[in-house]
């Protein structure tokens, strides 16, 4: 979506409940690692508040712990 000359990947967050600030930022620094498409802002809408949430450069701290979650859940996966 462009919007003020400024390109958004938008994720649309459809739960009820709000996200906590560390799913929201743990969200938007998976979509700036996986994507990296240049030149745009990634954020992520809760749709039943209409509230956006931008990604910012210390969310890619949560990175680790976001690889870390993955590999365990690979490894529960295997298990069943």
């Amino acid at each position: 979506m462009k919007w003020d000359e400024t390109k958004y990947v938008i994720k649309l967050y459809l739960k009820a409940d709000a996200p906590t600030k560390d799913r929201s930022s743990s969200i938007l620094a998976l979509m700036n690692h996986t994507l990296k498409i240049k030149d745009v802002e990634y954020a992520l809408l809760e749709v039943r508040n209409s509230k956006l949430h931008i990604f910012e450069n210390s969310m890619t701290s949560l990175i680790p712990l976001v690889e870390a979650e993955a590999i365990s859940l690979e490894s529960v996966i295997k298990k069943i």
